[in-house]
């Protein structure tokens, strides 16, 4: 890590901000997306570790993310506070007189109160021209700590970079902020602007809705891919390639395969498509596991060192949604791999688990089971002419793919050593 620093790169710290309102800006009390993004001591306790402990500079960090909410959130607020408010300012939760959303803000504010004085970087430093949507390619923001809306490659595409995905299963190449990946290798002076980066990703442990858990893998997998990345379609028209609807603020990365089966739909109406044997349109994909594992794939092939920070402290069940159904449960975990799919594994296996190891191994060898991370759950069963409900045992591990798949496409592998460390 240190090494690479020296070498120019920047700490990125990617958060998941899914829904990037920790404060309510009409009532400054705690926002609906507070409990489900991650939490910003977190960040501010990662940043001041790598500061104090590594010697790592605040202007040699920086935080980004590519929030699918991020541009809706920011055109609602401008329309409620008629101010001219940036997707910066969103992250980063105060901008003169708007104060909600995110709290990077604060942030800056505990790293300054507890810098060392004998040091001269300072964490406040590029907090006016981010609320201010100033962008300054890493290679050129000094001594600045600057936050980056990865989103962002319809304004300059040169902030863009399309890589290639080995082994692609949805996609061949992928178009990234080279904020992540980094500027042209054919190009010295892109590589200066943009030397790359060490990627720390500080997922938030959540139950998902259209997955199993939202961890490591998929704050990478979906959380990359930019919503505002502009593809040609020959009539002037806006599209995007990750993102819909095909309009000047997406609000969804729709265009991503979530499912294998996807059908095609029409821009304008937003119908099914069918052709002329009254037939619908679809294509066969990877689904979400080859979503995920291309996108990652490609920033490993631009040899991005990645170190996963999961936040445990308190983990969501039920909704991962910025809804008001996400429920806390309060666990004081922080797990930290340089493995996505092993800390991931882990933690899954930690969600699901409800039986004691001991009674667990007993019933894998019984029954032949894959895996002796099980919990209970309620059954059904036939009580005469009435169905009543019973406890019994299950686990999603016996269904699910990712991991194995992910394994298979060589984003990391299913083993690992749990290590405990007291700071």
């Amino acid at each position: 890590m240190k090494s690479q620093i020296r070498a120019g790169k920047k700490l990125l710290f990617k958060p998941n901000l899914v829904g990037p309102v920790a404060i309510d800006a009409g009532t400054h009390c705690e926002g609906l997306g507070a409990s489900i993004c991650t939490e910003w001591p977190l960040i501010a306790a990662l940043m001041r570790w790598f500061h104090d402990r590594l010697d790592i500079n605040y202007y040699q960090m920086a935080l980004g993310e590519a929030s699918t909410s991020a541009l809706l959130m920011t055109v609602s607020f401008r329309l409620a506070s008629g101010k001219d408010i940036t997707t910066e300012a969103l992250f980063e939760g105060r901008s003169e007189d708007f104060y909600g959303a995110g709290v990077f803000f604060f942030v800056r504010r505990y790293l300054s109160e507890r810098h060392p004085s004998s040091h001269e970087d300072d964490p406040m430093k590029g907090y006016e021209d981010s609320v201010a949507g100033k962008f300054f390619p890493p290679g050129r923001s000094g001594d600045q700590l600057m936050v980056y809306d990865l989103n962002k490659l319809d304004e300059d595409l040169s902030r863009g970079r399309t890589v290639e995905v080995p082994d692609g299963a949805n996609y061949k190449e992928i178009t990234l902020h080279k904020v992540i990946v980094g500027g042209d290798p054919g190009d010295s002076e892109d590589l200066k602007d943009y030397p790359g980066c060490i990627l720390i990703n500080v997922p938030k442990l959540k139950i998902h809705a259209q997955d199993l858990i939202t961890n490591a893998t998929k704050n990478l997998g979906i959380g990359l891919y930019p919503t505002q990345a502009p593809c040609e379609t020959g009539d002037g028209e806006t599209k995007w390639k990750y993102a819909c609807p095909s309009r000047s603020v997406p609000s969804y990365k729709g265009e991503l395969p979530h499912m294998p089966w996807i059908v095609k739909m029409d821009d304008k109406t937003n119908l099914p498509v069918k052709d002329e044997n009254g037939e619908y349109i679809t294509t066969k994909t990877a689904g979400m596991p080859g979503t995920q594992a291309d996108v990652i794939r490609a920033v490993q092939n631009q040899n991005v060192f990645m170190v996963h920070v999961s936040d445990g402290i308190d983990m969501i069940n039920i909704c991962h949604n910025p809804d008001g159904r996400a429920v806390r449960i309060p666990e004081g975990y922080v797990w930290a791999s340089l493995d996505c799919v092993a800390l991931d594994l882990l933690c899954a296996r930690y969600c699901f688990k409800t039986v004691s190891m001991r009674e667990a191994l007993k019933l894998k060898e019984e029954n032949g089971w894959p895996t002796e991370f099980v919990h209970h759950v309620p059954v059904a069963r036939v009580d005469g002419t009435n169905i009543a409900t019973e406890e019994g045992l299950d686990s999603p591990l016996f269904r699910y793919n990712l991991y194995r798949y992910a394994e298979a496409r060589g984003v990391g592998q299913q083993k690992y050593y749990v290590v405990g460390w007291d700071a």
